[in-house]
């Protein structure tokens, strides 16, 4: 038995983990039986593309690299396996600390399935620059990737997970789940990009849990467009004293969809720091949540953390819910939240409507605006990109209200 076989046996009896965990009853109304029912793994497109240089703004950035770091020719390659082709277990393949595996089903169902993905490695002192990885499932999937930076290592890394295989699959919904594992070493620096986009009748279940070591700087943005379902999770844990993590999510989605979101920051040491920040966009019946979650141990003296949150609703049925929190042990700390809901800015559409615009385009701009602050905040050229197309794409189902 290999050591895959191994992982999807120890997992197999799905009906003896817990129960599903979700931050509002809505989401327990849906038919959890059917997943934890047989479904159908497929085929998976997987590719990797790695230093692709692209745009006038990437090839700028490029050459600011090699003239900063001179040694960068002479530094080790990366290591790149594909997790189906190893023939033992990854050292780190769910290895993260309180992940969970055996109290939340979503995770163990995920290791009972478990397909393929990425084991990634960049050595120390190298500077990987941009590397996408683009996934497109024919039926069901479950994709893992482990990133391990060693110390002073830098990459920015972008996930596409969409479903796009031509196989005549029918219309019954296909379960996806993806797990990704980062271990950041000493002063290694990540960009993340994660954009789940699978079709509207799927359900998709991402997690991310990441591992920062001292002066290690993630940041992290998970982007949820697509599935009728969708729960994400985000997890970093500061364990190196001035480590910093920026966690941001973006959801935007329009019919019946149900979009769960969460992301908790855990402090365990002094002297780190973090932002979380979600914005998102919803019309028709959808209904989004999004609950972040600051906590600071007590060992945890001199950290600065603070988090935000904001939805609008584009119609009178769509419902959103904010909730931010707080868990702090120590007193010398800096930590704070804030959070709103509400509709598109009435003063500011009736003077882009003066200035001549329709209504139409007087929402696709102020949507455009709302998301932008956030997606400029990304390290990569390529991940902005990436984003502001997808935005683009669902802006018509966001501005008509369906």
């Amino acid at each position: 038995m290999s050591w895959l076989d191994k992982i999807h046996a120890e997992h197999a009896d799905w009906a003896l983990i817990g129960a599903v965990q979700s931050e509002h009853p809505d989401f327990s109304k849906a038919d959890y039986a059917k997943i934890g029912a047989e479904n159908a793994l497929g085929k998976i497109g997987l590719e990797m593309e790695i230093g692709k240089e692209n745009t006038e703004e990437e090839e700028k950035h490029r050459k600011i690299t090699e003239k900063k770091n001179q040694t960068m020719e002479k530094s080790p390659e990366m290591k790149v396996v594909r997790l189906s082709e190893l023939k033992e277990r990854p050292e780190r393949l769910f290895s993260t600390e309180q992940m969970g595996l055996l109290s939340d089903k979503l995770l163990s169902r995920h290791a009972a399935r478990l397909q393929d993905g990425f084991v990634l490695t960049v050595p120390a002192g190298k500077d990987a620059g941009e590397i996408i990885i683009r996934s497109e499932a024919e039926a069901g999937s479950a994709l893992h990737h482990v990133f391990i930076l060693e110390k002073g290592a830098k990459a920015r890394i972008v996930l596409e997970a969409g479903a796009g295989l031509k196989n005549g699959r029918d219309d019954s919904p296909a379960l996806h789940t993806d797990l990704t594992e980062a271990f950041l070493g000493e002063d290694s620096n990540l960009s993340l990009t994660t954009i789940q986009d699978y079709p509207a009748k799927d359900l998709a279940f991402s997690h991310y849990f990441h591992t920062l070591g001292k002066f290690a700087k993630l940041s992290h943005t998970a982007a949820s467009f697509g599935a009728s379902l969708s729960r994400t999770r985000a997890v970093n844990h500061l364990q190196g004293v001035r480590a910093h993590a920026d966690s941001y999510q973006i959801f935007a989605g329009g019919r019946e969809r149900k979009m769960d979101l969460g992301a908790l920051t855990h402090h365990a040491v002094p002297d780190t720091g973090g932002k979380m920040t979600c914005r998102g966009a919803l019309s028709g019946a959808c209904i989004g949540i999004y609950k972040g979650k600051i906590r600071i141990d007590r060992a945890g003296a001199d950290t600065v953390s603070h988090q935000s949150g904001s939805a609008l609703l584009l119609s009178p049925r769509a419902k959103a819910f904010i909730i931010p929190a707080l868990e702090v042990e120590n007193n010398q700390v800096e930590a704070g939240h804030g959070a709103s809901i509400g509709g598109l800015d009435g003063q500011e559409m009736t003077y882009l409507r003066s200035r001549g615009l329709s209504e139409e385009e007087a929402k696709r701009l102020l949507l455009k605006g709302f998301f932008d602050s956030l997606i400029d905040k990304n390290e990569s050229p390529a991940a902005r990109r990436m984003l502001e197309e997808k935005l683009a794409q669902k802006e018509e189902e966001l501005s008509s209200g369906t």
